[in-house]
C-alpha cells in the first residue's frame, strides 16, 4: 500500500532577495562605470567616450546570448528547479 503524496505547495519567488542582489549589482556597476569614465576624462573626454561606447558595443553580443540561457541564481543561493 502506498500513502499519497502530500500535496506540495509551489515555492514562492523569492523577491526580496532578487532586489537586493540587483540593486547591490546595479550600484557595483555604476561606481565601476564612473570611477572608468572619472580615470578616462582627466586624460581626454573624447577617451572616455569611446571606452564607454568600446564597452557597451562589446556587452551586447554577451546579453544577447544570456537571453537564451537559463539563469544560475548562484550569488543569490536560489537553484534553479531541476538542477543538481
Amino acid at each position: 500500500m502506498t500513502l499519497p503524496c502530500p500535496a506540495r505547495r509551489p515555492r514562492s519567488t523569492p523577491w526580496a532577495t532578487g532586489l537586493t542582489v540587483a540593486a547591490m549589482i546595479a550600484a557595483y556597476t555604476a561606481g565601476v562605470g564612473v570611477a572608468l569614465f572619472g580615470g578616462c576624462l582627466a586624460v581626454s573626454r573624447w577617451l572616455g567616450v569611446a571606452l564607454l561606447l568600446l564597452g557597451s558595443a562589446g556587452a551586447v553580443p554577451l546579453i544577447a546570448q544570456a537571453r537564451s540561457r537559463p539563469v544560475a541564481r548562484w550569488f543569490a543561493g536560489v537553484p534553479l528547479p531541476g538542477w543538481r
